[in-house]
């Protein structure tokens, strides 16, 4: 940063560098600054424009530190352009934002006076004057990059350390302290702060209370206490002040003069003072817009901003932008605009003091049932193959709406946010914060008394069920499958309850009871079928051919998937899955039909990838292994388990019925290829990403095109046998 903006103030009159309060503005600006004073003849000054209280003093507090005095009937500032017309020198004007429009006429003035004057300015938002080059800070990198480690763990290392007496911060520390940076958004003033915290508190204690970030950071702050340094300074502002004051020949300060600065360094005395700071230059709406813009977890694009607001939001976000409190950020789509965590959880507090918040945060809900529904339907508004990366992007909101539902707003509009992620949570291996979540709004619910209707009910216990189920709590899965199906009864919806009793099956299968299951789902499939809703029994279309494939019944297994395939064609939610071309493909393999295994998994794991079932996909891949193994290539398939377990472990899901069947497989492929040779192809697929291990499956070679293709595959000389599912119910 210090060599761009370095290139900058060689290649232009004016510069000026902009960022929020705490973003170390002043420290960059003073490093560049001391290290180019040999350029310039005529000396690099600085002068802090934070200590000016009136416009009109801005040209008399840089004449002071010139060493100027006014000249009786003649205005300050002519003598200032007077006397730095013919010199050659850098004025460094730090914290400008708090005589813009001043500073701004000062400065036109003396680049216009000589050619040899130029100025490097910081300020939280810019001049508008012709020439003016603005060059906005970054934050302190947060995560590692290519040449090493990050900028905010390490300065939060060293401040830590410091505030320890020297003690370094241990290792086991180490991920607490990315994840304090991480939520402090790399802002150095916040890092300062929270190193000073940790006089206190550990890491891991610091990190957990960050969702009060103010109260957290500002804790024990008081004005009466010596003013800390600036975001990234090694010692305070005056000491600074005095250093370039020596090295560019500039007046000492009087010490009227230190007791000003002192008075206006309590600017950064706390989060609050310095947000503040900015803050009380707005006007009503860039305030308003700022308060109710807290409600975003994240980035967010100009109609999501309008849409909250319910206005055109354009010229008070310019302001924010303008004035370094809202980040934008381009892309080729379109700007995103965001604030830094710090300055949210400031605008989050100025938004319940305004009495605000319950109906910004309702909005904020309102809005994300708004994105959800636009990710389920088409353009033209009828419902469209669901792809679950369409609500990768709004994870945070979502999360944000749903805390805000299970403490001060509506628990039904919140089970209603996590019912349409259903799918979502278990395929990123979620089921249990989903859980929790419904945990959270069951409270919420018993709190405010709000009523419910029996139908939402049962589809949030429904969804609960299919949540315990996949993070192995089979009691509280069966549990939550019959308050299901009591209220998808007295709700008197035959669809809903065609969903709810599709499930049943499912606690049977994880608690072992196999005959059981497949009677439930033969009775609930014939039942579906009677009323018409057999779209709705889908469930326990795809659980009823699990339990044949799984007893060898594979000609009747084929024949249910064969009359569910174009159900699941009609069904949007569903097909994106093409769980009947993963299990067609089973049944295949069983068979040994190679080709038709194949084509089956290959349409499966595409569509799975495609439409982001990661949790499915990984099942897919197992089954492509499988279809390796049989057709000799026992590297491939050791390469494939090993990716898909790996990718399984981080999803933190359940292997369900396929699991004795992929576990035996895996010890046949150890006895033919050894434990070296499988412990090595199994750690390489370990190490890849679903997305490359995907790849490597779609690319296996198609059984037709190998030299020695038969149309039922045989395993090759030394191979091990095909796999026979057990025949016998139960």
């Amino acid at each position: 940063e210090r060599a761009e903006l370095g290139r900058l103030v060689e290649a232009y009159r004016l510069v000026t560098v902009l960022g929020a309060g705490g973003a170390g503005k002043t420290r960059l600006a003073v490093e560049l600054a001391s290290g180019i004073v040999e350029d310039y003849p005529d000396g690099v000054w600085f002068v802090d424009i934070a200590a000016v209280t009136d416009p009109g003093l801005v040209a008399f507090e840089i004449a002071a530190v010139l060493g100027l005095r006014p000249e009786p009937g003649r205005p300050m500032l002519d003598t200032l352009v007077e006397y730095a017309a013919p010199r050659r020198m850098l004025v460094l004007l730090d914290t400008c934002d708090a005589q813009t429009a001043a500073s701004a006429e000062v400065i036109s003035r003396l680049l216009a006076g000589g050619r040899g004057v130029r100025v490097l300015a910081t300020s939280r938002e810019s001049f508008g004057v012709p020439g003016e080059v603005v060059w906005r800070i970054p934050p302190l990198s947060v995560d590692e990059g290519p040449d090493g480690g990050s900028d905010a763990v390490a300065l939060l290392l060293d401040r830590t350390a410091v505030a320890r007496g020297g003690r370094a911060p241990e290792a086991a520390e180490q991920a607490d302290l990315h994840r304090v940076v991480r939520r402090l958004d790399g802002l150095p003033l916040a890092i300062e702060l929270a190193a000073a915290r940790l006089r206190v508190l550990s890491a891991g204690q610091l990190a957990e209370r960050l969702d009060d970030m103010l109260g957290t950071l500002d804790a024990g702050r008081e004005t009466a206490e010596p003013p800390p340094v600036e975001a990234g300074w090694s010692g305070n502002q005056q000491d600074t002040v005095d250093l370039v004051a020596a090295a560019t020949g500039a007046a000492p300060p009087t010490p009227a003069s230190r007791a000003v600065q002192r008075s206006a360094s309590e600017r950064h005395l706390t989060i609050q003072a310095t947000v503040t700071w900015s803050y009380r230059t707005l006007g009503a709406r860039s305030a308003r817009l700022l308060r109710w813009m807290a409600v975003f977890a994240g980035p967010v694009d100009l109609p999501t901003v309008q849409w909250l607001l319910g206005e055109d939001p354009l010229d008070p976000l310019s302001v924010l932008v303008d004035k370094s409190m809202v980040l934008a950020e381009p892309h080729a789509s379109g700007s995103t605009y965001r604030m830094l965590d710090p300055i949210r959880a400031y605008a989050a507090r100025r938004l319940v003091e305004a009495g605000e918040e319950q109906s910004a945060r309702d909005r904020h809900v309102d809005w994300c049932r708004h994105a959800l529904d636009r990710a389920c339907l088409g353009p033209d508004g009828r419902p469209v193959t669901l792809s679950l990366y369409a609500l990768d992007p709004l994870a945070g909101e979502l999360r944000a709406a749903l805390r805000w539902c299970a403490t001060g707003g509506s628990a039904r509009a919140g089970l209603r946010l996590a019912g349409d992620l259903d799918q979502w949570w278990r395929e990123r291996g979620l089921a249990r914060e989903g859980r929790l979540w419904l945990f959270r709004l069951y409270g919420r619910l018993a709190e405010t008394g709000e009523v419910m209707p029996e139908a939402e009910l049962a589809a949030a216990y429904h969804m609960h069920s299919l949540h315990a189920g996949a993070d192995g709590e089979f009691g509280e899965e069966l549990r939550y499958s019959q308050r299901a199906e009591a209220a998808a009864r007295q709700s008197g919806d035959r669809g809903l309850l065609a969903r709810v009793l599709a499930g049943r099956a499912a606690p049977l299968v994880d608690m072992g009871q196999f005959a059981e299951a497949e009677r439930v789902c033969r009775e609930v499939i014939d039942w579906a079928y009677a009323q018409d809703v057999v779209g709705d029994a889908l469930l326990a279309v795809y659980n009823l051919a699990e339990l044949l494939w799984r007893r060898g019944a594979l000609d009747e297994a084929a024949e249910v998937l064969a009359a569910a395939r174009p159900v699941e064609a009609s069904r949007p939610a569903e097909r994106g899955g093409r769980s009947v071309d993963m299990l067609l493909g089973m049944v295949a393999l069983a068979r040994g039909d190679l080709v038709a295994a194949h084509e089956h998994l290959l349409v499966a794991l595409r569509s799975r990838m495609s439409h982001g079932y990661l949790g499915r996909a990984c099942d897919t891949i197992n089954a492509i292994a499988v279809r390796c193994a049989l057709a000799g290539d026992a590297l491939s398939a050791a390469r494939l388990f090993g990716a898909a377990q790996a990718t399984r472990s981080n999803l933190r899901a359940t292997p369900g019925i396929y699991g004795p069947y992929w576990a035996a497989r895996q010890a046949e492929l150890r006895r033919v290829l050894g434990d070296e040779a499988f412990d090595a192809a199994y750690g390489a697929g370990a190490g890849l990403r679903l997305d490359e291990v995907a790849a490597l499956a779609l690319h296996v070679e198609h059984p037709d095109l190998a030299a020695d293709s038969p149309r039922f595959g045989v395993p090759a000389q030394g191979s091990w046998p095909a796999f026979q599912p057990r025949s016998t119910a139960g």
